[in-house]
């Protein structure tokens, strides 16, 4: 047997593999809990290595302290997990099941610091000795072997006790579990209630139950990978917490997951031994510390990537808190249209004026931190509360900000990526913080180029792992640091002769900064670009129809608030005189800022502010008062977030609310009439075309899911001016036909419009070329108002500059005044007047649908291809989109597809009609033709006489 293995010039001994694969198998346990919880509740349980902190703390306590046998001490640490995990599933997970999932996943990490809290409370164990393993002397079995603690195998492996106990719990304990789930009717109970919830509760299935359920069971894996994880690194009896805090064994058991694909109970134990072997090979040949998060950085990384197609459905965190606009009669009201504003200004004013009455250095320091924190904050409210993307590696930005202004004002090594050069810069301050924003916005480009190709919490654990790495590897390279672990003094400024030496004039600069900032970021929001990033957080399809590139609106969005974050630290690194990177810019520091995002209202640029002051500010303000220190703790904001989940925001909205609704009765609005039943008086915009040939040519057209064929070979015409029906059963292929047509999803084949190639290009250069798409569930973007709504439709004429809307350049005004005005027009043409303040998601089916015709009358495509127009709708209006549909058409001088399952409408407004059978063309003609084909009788409209009969009803 050999002693060793080498692979690319790195050896391992075999004994080294078998310490990482069984350190790998506690990886293996925690990520089974995180399985669980994200299968059952769709969140990242933070708390979930502190259930198994605690547990084990416990049972540390009753070996040390009460000498009670290790199994029994064992057992009573896994019950303490279930009982915490259930415990949490019903006081937390329960008031904030109908929450966002971030708000829930947030709130986890208050559960984290109640633990820690508790943790740090047991009585301490004064008891020299390590905890002790399961199997930790000789055993016989029924007298035909015996097995000695420790053994070895061959010559080379020697397994001790602890190693031994890992293999012989864990694996059956975790095969155990994968059986259960996938052979019981518990564990059908649970897949239905995680997949479907409201389908199980319609069969009776108590879904509040299983998902108690489901949280005991992952808590008890977290307390069983912390018992048995302890022996194998000789933890003492004494060490009350040991991977309290370590955000390192939370990613490793998040990466584990991720790699099972976050379902797989028995991938995760393949997953968890080749992370733990992979670690081993790292930490025995280098010597360069926390290289190893960096490879769990760029492994995570493309695991999410490659997971890509698989969490293409999971829609962006719609978090922001609806603020209605207010009516043309209100807003000139002082207590509702203008008192909004004053308290802003108010506020601003305020901290303006509080050097006066703080004057002690210290505090003043603490309050420009406090700015600057707010200042990241904002970052996150744009990021994750506009565009739907949580993020929580933005103080890793804050940190890249800092340490850049350090090496380009105190000549250290420039953050360059060439390691031959030694290049050194001392610039004047101004130049380094400018510098110091084109760092980081220049990472947040390079990262978010593959990182953005995932969505929601995926990109969470992503950004998590980000952070980590820049904390434990990147920030202590000499590249950044000169290898150094503290970096400081960075001088303050002289600006204009102004010198901001004393803090508080560097306070007043904290402050200059943070207004700027803060109001144009909340200018921003008005603009084409802010509205792009509220519906790509809320329908990236629905975006992409619109001819918008929903990628790079994400990444211009990811990039601007690398560079605000960037910005905060570069002005951070002078307020102290050293800082250490380490230290001062954590893992944890990014959910902490995110968690001040949400207490202050996340999606509220006053908000950033207001969790900024209540978090940091407050125990500046009133040091030493234990009832501050634990309403700004993890513990005072997870109750905050129970019982205000909208944050310190919602206070504001809801006073404003009840003057909106009080003065909206002493002054009603005039109501409109019934949209479908308004006049079309907008002036015809007949589209102008190249070619007399089809508009619209598909031909052989494939669609495979995995090894589902969807669709086979299907070929089809549209002409102009004509209205092209596509019918056929459920499942036929319809809809997956017109998502190939659009981009959305992979097809073989061929898709011209207009002559010109289209099935190479993406989804809003399609539809930039002419396509208008209508969806069949006509979501829309539940966040955004009609009138936002069909302004977004209007990116289709002319696009959103986004340096043009943030420094609010005269063209950006114009061009937002012109989409308003034209918005009006379409609201009017449509008779849509007193909906046009409201918020798409409040809008009934019948109303929606309108509004999505308003959307192609915006967007003025030659091609429309509308998915089950009256889907959802009464049957009285559904006759009244017949001619509806036509009208627009005829409005448009467009071609249109319809796909529509009532078929006296379908019939009445066709031009010709195709019929698909399992995904392929079984009949072509006229409705007349395609109604009467014997094939298109037999396999969708039946044998029945009266469904043949009701097809061939007109209007």
């Amino acid at each position: 047997m050999l002693a060793s293995l080498e692979f690319l010039g790195w050896g391992i001994s075999q004994q080294a593999l078998v310490i990482g694969a069984t350190q790998g198998l506690t990886y293996a346990v925690l990520g089974v809990g995180f399985i669980l919880v994200y299968r059952s509740t769709g969140i990242i349980n933070f708390a979930h290595p502190e259930i198994g902190v605690f547990s084990l703390s416990l049972s540390a306590y009753l070996i040390g302290i009460h000498s009670i046998n290790y199994w029994l001490a064992a057992a009573v640490g896994v019950v303490t997990g279930v009982v915490i995990g259930a415990v949490v599933e019903m006081i937390v997970v329960r008031r904030l099941s109908s929450r966002p999932r971030v708000v829930l996943s947030i709130a986890t990490v208050g559960v984290a610091q109640l633990l820690m809290v508790a943790t740090m409370s047991l009585p301490l164990v004064n008891v020299p000795g390590s905890y002790p393993s399961a199997f930790n002397r000789d055993y016989s079995f029924f007298g035909l072997f015996v097995i000695s603690m420790p053994f070895r195998i061959g010559t080379e492996i020697f397994v001790q006790g602890s190693q031994f106990s890992a293999w012989v719990v864990m694996v059956p304990v975790i095969l155990a579990l994968g059986w259960v789930m996938n052979r019981t009717r518990f564990g059908l109970r649970v897949r239905a209630g995680a997949s479907r919830p409201e389908t199980a509760r319609l069969v009776g299935l108590n879904v509040g139950n299983v998902s108690t359920s489901v949280w005991a069971v992952a808590g008890g894996f977290a307390a069983l990978a912390t018992i048995v994880a302890a022996p194998l690194s000789a933890l003492q009896l004494s060490a009350a917490a040991p991977i309290n805090s370590d955000p390192g064994f939370l990613i490793r058991g998040i990466v584990v997951a991720m790699l099972a694909r976050m379902r797989s109970l028995l991938g995760v134990i393949a997953a968890g031994v080749g992370v733990g072997v992979v670690e081993a090979v790292v930490l025995r040949n280098t010597t360069r510390s926390g290289l190893f998060t960096l490879f769990l950085f760029f492994g995570i990384l493309v695991v999410a990537v490659s997971q890509h197609s698989a969490t293409r459905g999971e829609a962006g965190l719609s978090i922001v808190p609806r603020i209605r606009p207010l009516p043309g009669n209100l807003s000139s009201n002082f207590l509702v249209g203008r008192l909004p504003r004053l308290l802003a200004v108010g506020c601003m004013v305020l901290m303006f004026l509080l050097p006066l009455v703080v004057t002690k250095p210290s505090q003043l320091i603490k309050l420009s931190e406090l700015l600057l924190l707010a200042l990241v904050a904002i970052s996150v409210t744009v990021l994750t509360g506009w565009t739907g993307q949580l993020s929580l590696g933005q103080f890793a930005f804050f940190g890249f900000g800092a340490v850049a202004m350090a090496s380009v004002t105190m000549g250290q090594s420039l953050p360059v990526p060439f390691a031959w050069i030694e290049f050194r810069l001392d610039v004047p301050f101004g130049i380094g913080v400018l510098l110091a924003v084109l760092v980081g916005g220049l990472l947040a480009l390079l990262i978010g180029i593959p990182v953005l190709r995932v969505r929601g919490l995926f990109l969470a654990a992503v950004t998590l792992a980000m952070a980590i790495a820049a904390v434990t590897f990147v920030f202590r390279q000499k590249l950044w640091t000169d290898g150094r672990a503290s970096v400081g003094p960075v001088e303050r400024p002289a600006i204009g002769g102004l010198e901001f030496g004393s803090p508080a004039r560097y306070y007043m600069l904290c402050l200059g900064a943070l207004v700027a900032v803060g109001y144009g970021v909340n200018r921003l929001r008005s603009t084409g670009s802010g509205r792009a990033m509220l519906a790509a957080r809320d329908n990236e399809d629905a975006l992409a129809v619109a001819s918008v590139a929903v990628a790079r609106v994400k990444l211009k969005a990811f990039v601007f608030c690398g560079a605000i974050a960037s910005l905060a630290g570069a002005l951070w690194a002078p307020l102290l005189p050293s800082f250490a990177p380490k230290r001062d810019f954590g893992a944890f520091e990014s959910i902490r800022v995110v968690a001040v995002a949400i207490v202050g209202g996340l999606g509220s640029v006053v908000g950033a502010f207001q969790g900024a002051l209540l978090i940091f500010g407050l125990p500046v303000l009133f040091d030493d008062v234990e009832v501050v220190e634990l309403l700004t703790s993890g513990i005072g904001m997870l109750l905050l977030l129970m019982y205000l989940p909208g944050g310190l925001a919602e206070i504001g909205q809801r006073i404003r609310e009840v003057f909106v609704r009080r003065e909206l009765k002493r002054s009603p609005m005039v109501a409109a009439g019934d949209p479908t039943e308004s006049p079309f008086p907008m002036t015809s915009v007949v589209q102008e075309r190249r070619g007399d040939g089809p508009v619209l040519v598909v031909e052989d057209l494939d669609v495979r899911f995995g090894g589902v064929h969807a669709v086979r070979g299907v070929g089809l015409e549209v002409h102009p001016g004509e209205l092209v029906g596509l019918i056929g059963a459920n499942g036929a292929g319809k809809t997956t036909v017109m998502n190939a047509v659009s981009g959305l999803v992979a097809a073989n084949g061929t898709v011209s419009l207009n002559g010109e190639r289209i099935d190479r290009l993406p989804v809003h250069e399609r539809h930039r070329r002419g396509l208008g798409r209508g969806f069949q569930n006509a979501q829309l973007f539940p966040g955004l108002t009609v009138t936002e709504t069909l302004m977004v439709a209007l990116e289709a004429r002319e696009h959103s500059r986004f340096v043009e809307d943030l420094l609010a350049l005269p063209s950006s005004q114009r061009r937002d005044a012109r989409r308003r005005r034209e918005a009006g027009e379409i609201i009017d043409f449509l008779g849509l007047g007193r909906f046009a303040n409201n918020f798409c998601g409040e809008l009934s089916t019948g109303t929606r649908r309108i509004v999505e015709l308003g959307q192609l009358l915006a967007g003025r495509a030659p091609m429309l291809l509308l998915d089950e127009p009256t889907g959802g709708v009464a049957q009285r209006e559904a006759e009244a989109f017949g001619p509806l549909i036509r009208r627009l058409q005829r409005e448009l001088g467009a071609a249109a597809l319809v796909i529509e399952h009532d078929m006296p409408l379908i019939m009445s407004i066709s031009d010709r009609i195709y019929c698909l059978g399992s995904g392929s063309v079984i009949s072509m003609g006229l409705p007349e033709e395609v109604r009467s084909d014997p094939v298109v009788i037999a396999t969708y409209l039946g044998t029945d006489d009266r469904a043949i009969e009701r097809s061939s009803m007109t209007k």
